[in-house]
């Protein structure tokens, strides 16, 4: 497993007695789930963990073109182009959803032992082992969220054609943070044993909207080192961008499939101005879109979940 700890799993007579979280493909490609419904999907199945109907949604979806902010933002990481911004009220700062990223938000209540650090931690891990899988090698970076790849040669050749993606990055909860605001982009601000719960805030997916011309799926995604032009730093292919109320997260996963990488040359992703992004796709050197992966991340999630779900 390539979570750095192990949580433990609670003992089936320690479980609440209804079924375990359900999986709900609410939109791939081309039937996009627009933003704003996508929020309205959240605290729905919010509303049902809370009064104890169930344990959970995991939806998989795909977001049209769209850029949010989380409470941490600032204006000079916005879009240069003037592009609406979403606001949020997840942990980060400015990302970009859209067509080719596939997007996945577990509403679900942690157990009491399971920090929201731990949550993000854990579904780094299970980031890691999806993107082996299509043999790319994803890894964590000290001091931040997400999952990344390698720096690759500038000189190599980018990824066949592939439909529009997207890409956005989440931030971790740290303990220092107020209440109810708690963040972890950086886990040097929240150590992977903390326990921040309520209000607290996770880096999470949705970067820049892009121009029309980048929805084109003739559009190519591109290399590591082309979006950022920073051939020799890491770039991230995965964000996670939680919020965390009575114990209950909303927000998700952004992982980069096959989207164009274009959007995010007009903003500060996440606000990190010192690394790149990236794609599977571009990574694997074919087109890997959120239709191929999201099977294998459901499969590799959902027994992740039971350890950690209330």
């Amino acid at each position: 497993m390539s979570s750095p700890h192990l949580l433990m799993a609670a003992s089936p007579a320690q479980r609440p007695r209804v079924a375990s979280p359900r999986f709900d493909i609410a939109g791939l490609a081309p039937q996009f789930i627009d933003y704003e419904h996508g929020l309205s999907l959240q605290r729905e199945a919010a509303d049902r963990v809370r009064s104890g109907a169930d344990r959970g949604t995991v939806f998989l979806l795909e977001h049209p073109p769209v850029y949010t902010a989380g409470r941490r933002s600032l204006p000079e990481e916005y879009p240069t182009d003037g592009t609406p911004v979403v606001a949020v009220n997840r942990g980060g700062k400015v990302t970009w959803h859209g067509p080719g990223q596939l997007v996945v938000y577990p509403v679900i209540r942690l157990a009491d032992r399971v920090g929201v650090v731990d949550f993000v931690r854990a579904l780094e891990g299970v980031l890691i082992d999806v993107a082996a899988q299509f043999g790319v090698s994803g890894f964590r970076v000290p001091g931040r969220s997400g999952v990344w790849a390698a720096a690759q040669d500038s000189s190599a050749p980018s990824a066949p054609p592939a439909p529009p993606v997207a890409s956005d990055q989440p931030d971790a909860p740290h303990p220092g943070a107020a209440q109810n605001s708690a963040h972890a982009q950086n886990p040097a601000h929240a150590r992977d044993g903390a326990h921040g719960r309520d209000g607290a805030h996770a880096e999470d997916p949705g970067h820049t909207q892009r121009p029309a011309h980048a929805q084109s799926p003739a559009h190519p995604p591109q290399s590591a080192s082309d979006s950022r032009h920073l051939p020799h730093a890491p770039a991230k292919f995965a964000q996670i961008g939680l919020h965390t109320a009575d114990g209950i997260v909303t927000h998700g996963i952004a992982l980069n499939c096959s989207n164009d990488l274009t959007p995010f040359d007009s903003f500060v992703p996440c606000g990190i101005s010192d690394a790149g992004v990236t794609s599977l796709s571009a990574l694997a050197g074919r087109t890997i879109s959120p239709a191929e992966a999201a099977p294998i991340l459901q499969a590799r999630l959902a027994t992740t979940l039971l350890e950690v779900v209330a």
